[in-house]
């Protein structure tokens, strides 16, 4: 009984934390196509290749959740497997910091673990790899953004 009430919880927390992975991709979605008065809209600003890169990345983030929401694992595993390519691509546009190849090695860890729990149907891991991707993927683009934040000007 306590067996069925513990499993019970954790596919409760699994769809928990399905429902926050669609919200964080739903949010970066929407902030990376939010335009303001003093940025071209995307139409009109040129893509550079990191720009293709991580629109491809993202596009491949939203058929895994898909994927999962209608437990169709093969274009979760694709997906995922696509995701570890083109960051082997993308190692060109690294920063030469410790910490970035950590988030970079871990990206690849989890995709290939996404992919690993697609290709055996295991649901639940699958899940698990994709929350931990996004966290990892959220956290990162906080990293990069403070590495590459001009400095203020002095005063």
């Amino acid at each position: 009984m306590a067996t069925a009430h513990f499993a019970a919880r954790w596919r409760f927390g699994l769809i928990i934390a399905l429902g926050l992975t669609a919200f964080s991709l739903a949010a970066v979605s929407l902030a990376s196509s939010r335009e303001t008065a003093d940025e071209p809209s995307q139409a009109e600003r040129p893509l550079d290749d990191r720009s293709v890169l991580m629109r491809r990345k993202l596009d491949h983030a939203q058929r895994i959740l898909g994927g999962l929401a209608e437990r169709k694992f093969g274009p979760v595993a694709r997906s995922a497997r696509s995701l570890q390519e083109i960051s082997e691509v993308a190692a060109f546009y690294n920063l030469p910091t410790e910490d970035y190849r950590r988030f970079s090695n871990e990206f690849r860890r989890l995709t290939k673990t996404l992919a690993e729990r697609a290709e055996a149907e295991d649901l639940d891991g699958a899940l698990l790899a994709n929350v931990q991707l996004t966290m990892n993927c959220v956290e990162c683009h906080k990293y990069v953004r403070i590495q590459t934040k001009p400095l203020d000007p002095p005063r």
